[in-house]
């Protein structure tokens, strides 16, 4: 059985030729590869919505402005429906996380967000 070479945790910086808008100068960063297959986002893609948009279309609040005003980045094509949060890895466990690296961890769950909007969340993200 041939190893696989796993890019988990590393960055992808698309080809100058590339022409899909979805990575067109995008910079991908592995969080997951292996047999399976692989999980990437793309984080240099900002959107024209800031964090405050998304805690409120969860009825949040967010308690500082400087949180509401924090960028949202695309992430990719695959799964725009649902957010990722990549953050420092800390003490605290949310619902639904997979750990990238020993620094590093991605979240998907809904307690993540209330945390930041409550300032309470990962001290960075």
């Amino acid at each position: 059985m041939q190893e696989l070479n796993s890019f988990k945790n590393q960055l992808l910086i698309a080809m100058p030729n590339l022409v899909d808008p979805s990575f067109f100068h995008g910079v991908t960063f592995v969080c997951q590869h292996n047999s399976d297959g692989a999980l990437g986002l793309v984080i240099n893609h900002p959107m024209e919505m800031t964090l405050g948009d998304v805690l409120e279309q969860m009825d949040m609040v967010p308690v500082d402005d400087k949180i509401a005003a924090i960028p949202i980045f695309s992430g990719g094509p695959v799964q725009q429906e649902r957010g990722f949060v990549l953050h420092h890895t800390s003490d605290q466990l949310w619902e639904s996380s997979i750990a990238v690296s020993d620094t590093l961890s991605l979240t998907t769950s809904r307690d993540i967000l209330k945390a930041i909007a409550d300032d309470k969340g990962p001290d960075k993200f």
